[in-house]
């Protein structure tokens, strides 16, 4: 089991200077970008999350989708993705995303009220 993140950006060095230049402009915007990095880089609480979780988490930018992935995610990103047994399933929306308000301990409360318990 493990978590994918979805930015709704293009990855790459071009992509990265498009994103960070359409977001000044007041353009391109990614709720998931503003909960895990400051303008550039990764803000340390979300570091720090991903340190504590016991689940592994990938985030990845639009051109870094395999193809399964894209399928599910096209239109519907950012968003957090659980991967399991080879299926995927969006658990966290841009809705939910939008809802954290850029804020690492609002995504850490949501994510532990969406994955699935241990099984005792």
């Amino acid at each position: 089991m493990k978590l994918i993140g979805i930015y709704n950006a293009e990855g790459g060095l071009t992509g990265e200077l498009s994103y960070v230049w359409k977001k000044m402009l007041g353009g391109n915007h990614c709720e998931l970008c503003d909960i895990t990095h400051s303008l550039v880089f990764p803000k340390k609480k979300w570091t720090e999350l991903v340190d504590k979780l016991h689940i592994n988490i990938q985030v990845i930018h639009l051109n870094e989708r395999a193809s399964a992935l894209k399928s599910l995610t096209n239109g519907k990103t950012p968003c957090i993705v659980l991967s399991c047994e080879g299926s995927y399933e969006i658990i966290i929306d841009t809705t939910d995303l939008k809802n954290c308000k850029g804020e690492v301990s609002r995504l850490e409360n949501l994510l532990f009220k969406k994955l699935p318990k241990p099984s005792a």
